[in-house]
């Protein structure tokens, strides 16, 4: 990423965030709880992938995301360290939400 796109990204970025947590909180409204789940996971993740373009840094996997933001943000104390567990739980309650039958959020 150059730096002069970096404003665009990141702008994209947080858009995406917003939008999906918009769609979290509408989805959360019918008691799509599941659903509900993944749009946060997924605002949270545009939200550290906007940390990151502020750094010049770019993951090509969720994965990537994940260790890119513990290594630039939780082991430098610039982020406290509860919010990598909530994005993680996060990621795990959006998996379990689409591929784990017989679980269901807010049961």
């Amino acid at each position: 990423m150059t730096s002069a796109a970096r404003p665009e990204v990141i702008d994209e970025e947080l858009y995406k965030a917003q939008r999906c947590l918009r769609s979290a909180d509408l989805l959360a409204t019918q008691d799509l709880y599941d659903d509900a789940l993944g749009r946060l996971y997924f605002a949270a993740f545009h939200w550290v992938r906007a940390m990151l373009a502020s750094e010049d840094l770019e993951a090509k996997s969720h994965k990537g995301v994940h260790s890119l933001f513990n290594l630039h943000f939780i082991k430098t104390a610039r982020i406290e360290p509860h919010f990598q567990d909530v994005f993680s739980r996060l990621e795990t309650w959006r998996n379990k939400g689409d591929y784990e039958l017989g679980f269901v959020a807010g049961a």
